[in-house]
């Protein structure tokens, strides 16, 4: 092994040591999956299947209709136990890992075992020993609905060493844009074989499968306000925004859904602490009582239908500087949209919303709980918040076809291709 992936490896070995360690103490659900993730595979494996691998929840919805018409087995690996239980929701025929950390030896193995046709990677996971891995056994490789934020960008043009061989060999990247694909190319990438296929996650179908529970919870319960995606001090801020559009409005309620679902003492200490009478959606079956002002979420894949129910979604990560979160689930159900000023990881996406009055971006939490109060002031203005929306998805569709006719000369015979 070169030395330059020998350090790679070293320096992934004793990183993911502590963050293995402190990461299982904290969250049961992902300690359950530290098997797989140093290399334990599941026990029926298909045969020369397709594995995708996606980061988590979003990575894994924006892939779907893309994985149900590959047209051959699949395999789908996720890096977060939230992206696991969503895979194994919406392909409940497919085979379902945490994928391997990236160490020679464990994605050897893993490709070894699983004999794929072709690895398709979703977005931004570009791990060099499992790319070149596949290449040096001839396997095709594929990066789909690739995104480079101004960040990510910068840390792999300084570490271009170790991943623009790794681009460099991938037979084909179908990026969102032109800035994309320009810094992909930049890296490494060969410019022959980077084509702009656009954003896989304005195709992304929503999350029917569970509406009809959902609906039974929100339906003629609120008005909702819904915080979705939040992270340490959002919380509170969407706790002043309720209260500000209690002004206006009184029947106004809360959904908070913490990105990560290890937090949810933390958001009950919150809660707590402000004398807010809460309930864990887990625990209902239909409407909250009428005194309970605010659920918190602690399910997984059901925030995009719960955004169905909103008269107002907030997108957090973008109060605190996390780089926001998937702001066109509630853009898809025609929702006024309210964000922070940090949205690097949807700079395409909120360019676009804010250019068509779809969103409105504040600087801070006494902005948003203004905001909130105008929205519900001023219903007109909100409703054609939502239909902007609407039309801002309509008019970005179109990836999942073109991604499918990049895919199909490296599936072979047999390949399922639009028409």
């Amino acid at each position: 092994m070169p030395g330059l992936r020998l350090a790679y490896n070293l320096a992934v070995a004793l990183a993911a040591c502590p963050v293995l360690a402190w990461k299982s103490a904290r969250d049961r659900s992902f300690r359950a999956t530290v098997p797989e993730r140093l290399g334990r595979l599941p026990d029926r494996l298909p045969d020369a299947p397709v594995w995708v691998h996606c980061a988590s929840v979003g990575e894994v919805r924006a892939a779907a209709r893309v994985v149900d018409h590959l047209g051959f087995p699949v395999i789908v690996s996720t890096m977060t136990p939230a992206g696991l239980a969503l895979a194994r929701s919406l392909f409940p025929r497919a085979v379902t890992m945490t994928a391997p950390l990236d160490l020679a030896p464990l994605v050897g193995r893993a490709l070894d075992r699983i004999a794929p046709r072709l690895l398709v990677i979703v977005e931004t996971e570009i791990w060099p020993e499992l790319i070149l891995g596949a290449t040096a056994r001839d396997l095709p490789v594929a990066l789909i609905s690739a995104r480079i934020s101004d960040r990510t960008a910068a840390a792999y043009r300084r570490a271009r060493a170790i991943f623009g061989p790794a681009l460099r060999a991938m037979s084909a990247i179908g990026a969102q844009t032109q800035t994309d694909r320009e810094r992909l190319v930049a890296i490494g990438a060969d410019p022959d074989r980077v084509w702009v296929t656009g954003n896989l996650k304005f195709d992304a179908p929503p999350q029917d499968g569970v509406s009809g529970e959902v609906s039974a919870i929100f339906s003629g319960a609120g008005p909702w306000l819904v915080a979705g995606s939040t992270h340490p001090g959002e919380e509170a801020a969407a706790l002043d925004a309720l209260d500000a559009g209690r002004a206006v409005e009184p029947r106004l309620r809360l959904v908070i859904a913490p990105r990560h679902l290890a937090r949810l003492p933390e958001v009950d200490a919150v809660l707590s602490a402000r004398g807010v009478r809460a309930v864990r959606r887990s625990s209902l079956a239909g409407p909250p009582p009428a005194e309970v002002r605010v659920i918190v979420l602690d399910t997984i894949g059901e925030l995009d239908a719960v955004y169905a129910h909103a008269r107002i979604a907030f997108v957090g990560g973008s109060l605190v500087p996390v780089g926001g979160h998937n702001v066109l689930e509630p853009a898809r159900h025609g929702r006024p949209i309210l964000v922070g000023p940090h949205t690097r990881n949807f700079r395409v996406e909120m360019e676009l919303l804010l250019r068509a009055g779809a969103a409105a971006r504040v600087p801070d939490a006494q902005a948003l709980a203004r905001e909130v109060r105008a929205l519900l002031a001023d219903p007109a203005r909100a409703e054609a918040m939502g239909e902007a929306g609407r039309r801002v998805l309509e008019q970005g569709r179109g990836a999942t076809e073109r991604t499918r006719k990049m895919l199909a000369p490296l599936l072979g015979p047999g390949a399922e291709t639009a028409s």
